[in-house]
């Protein structure tokens, strides 16, 4: 249930093309949708695979408002077309995988310990079937998997493209799929390392975005879910892979 607080909320839209960001806003703003709840919708600019980009957002968040309350991770981008290599690989991660990872690693001082939220955009294919490997199943689905071992499984799918051998070894031709796997398991590891958070992730279903034209849902269905995520009632609920409003096997 998409149980809301009724106090008025400060969001944050950022986007890499402030053009674009400022655009969004004022489109939003243009909606009404905000006007009844009094909520305030700003735009920054973020680049979370700019380090200084990343940096510059929090040092923002922090001066003008000491903590937050949400993060919802919602970049991602994917490859066009049948191609599939090495290249296509780091672009893909650095954004879906790497670039969660460092926000994330960013804000995380800022969120409240006790009642703070991260709601992680994964994917229908950021679940564990979609890895071929037996063996790279268990290391992803591992309740004690670190930082550093899920870092490594990225480099060796990167290393493993790289040489050919990425079917022998397990791994599928899809670089989305291998980013929103790891970023599913990087949710479950800040869940186990956050206990008093509730940290979760979320597959929005198909959306009719730039990224997928031929999606089948709406960017409004596309976010009731992490939204329910980010500020509904899902009671001591972390750690867990949602969809359609309710928690699915990873």
């Amino acid at each position: 249930m998409l149980k809301t607080t009724q106090e008025p909320l400060t969001l944050y839209l950022t986007a890499r093309q402030p053009a674009l960001g400022t655009a969004a806003v004022e489109e939003i703003d243009r909606s009404g949708l905000l006007s009844k709840s009094r909520s305030q919708l700003l735009f920054h600019q973020l680049d979370i695979t700019d380090r200084q980009s990343v940096k510059a957002f929090a040092a923002h968040l922090e001066a003008t408002h000491g903590q937050i309350d949400v993060l919802v991770n919602n970049a991602g981008v994917a490859s066009k077309g049948s191609a599939f290599d090495s290249h296509i690989v780091k672009q893909t991660l650095d954004v879906n995988y790497y670039g969660t990872q460092r926000v994330t690693n960013a804000l995380l001082p800022l969120i409240k310990p006790e009642g703070g939220r991260i709601a992680c955009v994964s994917s229908f294919m950021g679940q564990l079937h979609n890895i071929p490997g037996r063996a790279l199943r268990r290391q992803f689905a591992d309740p004690d998997l670190t930082h550093h071992q899920l870092d490594q499984l990225m480099s060796k799918f990167i290393q493993d493209v790289s040489a050919g051998t990425y079917q022998s070894k397990g791994w599928p031709g899809s670089a989305y799929a291998v980013s929103k796997v790891a970023m599913t398991a990087l949710t479950m590891i800040y869940a186990r390392e956050h206990p008093g958070m509730l940290i979760n992730a979320a597959d929005p279903g198909y959306v009719k975005t730039d990224m997928a034209p031929g999606g089948q849902s709406t960017p409004e269905q596309g976010a009731f879910t992490p939204t329910l995520l980010a500020i509904g009632d899902i009671g001591d609920s972390s750690g867990m892979f949602f969809r359609d409003c309710y928690p699915v096997e990873w």
